[in-house]
């Protein structure tokens, strides 16, 4: 009987020990269309995918996920929102499926440090809007149709080189898709 309860019990404690790893290994988070920065959610309702032109030797595209609702001609339902911006390089015309990382420049599958977050927060008498740079990170197309993004990494505030944020998010919907290349 000794032997059955010091099986049982060793079982049990190995039970324990293995969920309790794998939930610490799981950094993975649960956003769903939420856009996490310094851990404040934000809902990301709309987006688009702007197309700029070949510049460089490599092609710039714009992906912007905003907590608006926004129309057609890309007139924003709400004054004020948030909004995360991802200005990707490619050696193609259109973006892919794949891992785009961070690069502090213009280099072909990468999104580049001209992306940004814009927190706009709302007080009695004034609006406040903190703009980040993206500093480091990745970016993931896992679909075009609908298109799913999700992104992880890091922004430093704009006026303020001390305040650094992490970030990341998930987003799964339509995109507005607009071509600027002949502008």
């Amino acid at each position: 009987m000794k032997k059955i309860y010091s099986i049982l019990l060793f079982a049990f404690i190995a039970t324990a020990f293995i969920s309790c790893n794998n939930d610490d290994d799981n950094n993975s988070s649960n956003l769903n269309n939420e856009l996490l920065v310094n851990g404040k959610t934000y809902p990301l309702k709309a987006g688009a995918l702007e197309y700029y032109g070949n510049e460089s030797g490599n092609h710039s595209s714009g992906l912007i996920l905003v907590t608006t609702e926004v129309n057609e001609n890309e007139e924003a339902e709400d004054e004020f929102f948030n909004s995360i911006f991802f200005e990707i390089f490619t050696s193609e015309r259109t973006i892919g499926t794949r891992e785009y990382k961070f690069f502090e420049g213009e280099l072909a599958n990468t999104f580049s440090d001209f992306s940004e977050i814009k927190i706009m927060t709302e007080t009695e008498d004034m609006i406040d809007i903190d703009n980040y740079e993206l500093t480091a990170g990745v970016l993931n197309i896992i679909s075009l149709n609908p298109y799913e993004v999700t992104f992880k990494g890091k922004a430093r505030n704009w006026d303020d080189e001390t305040d650094i944020v992490d970030f990341e998010g998930h987003y799964k919907g339509n995109l507005y898709e607009y071509d600027y290349s002949e502008e």
